[in-house]
């Protein structure tokens, strides 16, 4: 996202990224034959305005330059290859969550390693601990969480709850660091909530027609 934060703002970049929910459910219809029901649907639509009103998206932050519509492609880009992982995940059922998230460190630590600066290595115990703590917790664990979590759930729900990590980094940014959140923001943080309670819970709003009954043909 680094990248693509220099072509596109921050708030942009992660709105567009955030799409990757809409790419999952239509890799899931095609792939799986899930078909969400209008209203799961509609509730995944409340759920991403409130993404848009939490990183507070401005008129002014949109220029249709070359360099803006790069960005924009490369945040489409890592959407579409995160459901796509996402997808195969479901697909590997038979293999454990830490096993799928060791394979994908290992190649990706190979893959990275060509372009790692050795140089510039952390000089204190401090900043090593840092990055212990990021590659077990928030790397190492919560792969395997997440993973075990896409082959359980449906594909709707999964599309859903992805909407809960702005929220959620918001909220952490707002308790941590005490940064104020404005009233768009809180709205769009009980706007996503309410989409993805809604999705689990299977709301109705009235959107999807009801199932006749074989009694009625």
């Amino acid at each position: 996202m680094h990248t693509t934060t220099k072509c596109a703002s921050i708030s942009i970049a992660t709105a567009v990224y955030n799409t990757q929910p809409f790419f999952l459910i239509l890799l899931g219809f095609l792939l799986f034959g899930e078909r969400p029901t209008a209203d799961a649907l509609g509730l995944i639509a409340v759920a991403f305005i409130g993404l848009v009103m939490v990183t507070q998206i401005q008129s002014g932050e949109i220029a249709w330059t070359g360099r803006y519509l790069a960005g924009l492609l490369q945040a489409l880009g890592a959407a579409f290859l995160y459901a796509v992982a996402s997808i195969i995940v479901k697909r590997l059922k038979g293999l454990p969550p830490h096993l799928i998230a060791l394979v994908q460190a290992v190649l990706g630590t190979a893959m990275l390693l060509p372009l790692a600066d050795v140089s510039s290595l952390p000089g204190g115990s401090l900043q090593w601990g840092y990055l212990v703590i990021l590659g077990l917790v928030h790397t190492c664990i919560m792969y395997i969480l997440l993973y075990s979590a896409l082959q359980k759930l449906p594909t709707p729900v999964i599309a859903v709850l992805s909407f809960t990590y702005p929220a959620v980094a918001i909220l952490v940014d707002y308790l941590a660091y005490g940064r104020d959140l404005s009233l768009n923001q809180w709205t769009g943080i009980g706007l996503i909530l309410m989409g993805s309670a809604g999705v689990n819970l299977k709301w109705r709003l009235g959107l999807s027609r009801p199932r006749r009954s074989a009694a009625a043909h």
